[in-house]
């Protein structure tokens, strides 16, 4: 039992690394639109709205 789990392990481990890249490109443009959206994402609206990027945010 534990052989084929050690055998499938790696074609496991593959497939996943190829279905995030898949994903990755289905969703994001390139790098900096990822880096964008994870900038969005942890900025709270009080900086938004002190650097003068509020209304930017949420149109």
């Amino acid at each position: 039992m534990w052989i084929i789990v050690l055998i499938m392990l790696p074609f496991i481990i593959w497939v996943g690394i190829k279905l995030f890249r898949l994903y990755f490109k289905w969703i994001f443009r390139d790098e900096e639109d990822f880096h964008d959206s994870i900038r969005y994402s942890f900025t709270p609206d009080i900086f938004s709205l002190f650097k003068g990027e509020y209304l930017k945010d949420y149109l």
